[in-house]
């Protein structure tokens, strides 16, 4: 089980840390800052198994 949890904490954390500089860029773009949260939360809740 921790192991599990570990691979999560690490996949969470690299997504964050990609996905945040991408929105960043994005939003004086699009405006779509909520997008990336939106995505961010969506890909948890599929990596999670839910």
């Amino acid at each position: 089980m921790l192991p599990l949890l570990l691979v999560v904490l690490l996949g969470v954390s690299l997504s964050h840390w990609l996905l945040v500089p991408l929105v960043h860029l994005a939003t004086p773009v699009f405006d779509l800052g909520w997008l990336g949260w939106l995505l961010l939360a969506l890909g948890l809740w599929l990596f999670a198994g839910a």
